[in-house]
């Protein structure tokens, strides 16, 4: 057990990865001077108004300087790492087959290698042009979730797409705007909860390999 321990813990990437995303995103929230669309005079990070691109910038929503804002930096380099690492250990939920390979691994992976760069004057062309090949990963996750049988993690999983979609409709709309930070802090924490339980099924899953009784598909979840 020991020694699946250690050829199996860094599976557990994309747990720790989102573990230090959100530590990472306290600390830059407090390190935040002030000032959101809302209002540009309010002093701190606002969580009702304030969104997480905010920290990103080296300039503050009211115009002083962000001391935080290479923490928040760190932050979203450690969640890409996390979620693209997450993309390619997802297969291993499944039966082995190459094209769980191609239509997860890789196309999260790509969207994981296009997402880092949000923070700059082309931010919404980013998360249109990561979106295509997460689209296509998160397609094949949940059709796959499906075929065997994690009717939970479909669920849970369809839960967090829903709330994706409500903050794209909203963004892109306008419609109930003073929701959206608030929304897509929630989403943020169901969607990191959803890949942490995948992780670590199939990291329980790596250290049972070869057990008498290996964990079933579905089993639990």
């Amino acid at each position: 057990m020991k020694r699946n321990f250690t050829r199996s813990g860094w599976l557990l990437i994309p747990l720790v990865g989102c573990s230090l995303f959100v530590l990472l995103y306290i600390i830059a929230a407090c390190l935040y001077p002030g000032g959101s669309n809302t209002d540009k005079t309010a002093g701190g990070f606002d969580v009702l108004h304030n969104y997480w691109c905010d920290l990103l910038g080296p300039v503050a929503k009211n115009g002083e300087h962000n001391p935080g804002w290479r923490v928040a930096m760190w932050a979203m380099g450690v969640l890409c790492v996390a979620l693209a690492v997450f993309w390619w250990i997802v297969p291993r939920l499944f039966e082995r087959s190459r094209w769980y390979k191609i239509l997860i691994a890789y196309p999260g992976i790509i969207s994981m290698a296009i997402a880092p760069f949000l923070f700059t004057q082309y931010h919404d062309l980013i998360i249109n042009l990561a979106s295509i090949p997460g689209i296509i990963a998160l397609a094949t996750t949940f059709t796959a979730l499906y075929r065997y049988r994690w009717y939970k993690l479909f669920v849970f999983g369809l839960a967090c797409l829903f709330l994706i979609g409500a903050n794209n409709y909203i963004y892109y709309t306008g419609q109930w705007l003073y929701v959206l930070p608030v929304l897509q802090k929630i989403t943020f924490l169901l969607v990191m909860t959803w890949m942490g339980i995948i992780t670590w099924v199939i990291y329980t899953r790596a250290l049972q390999k070869g057990a008498a009784q290996p964990v079933a598909a579905g089993a639990g979840y």
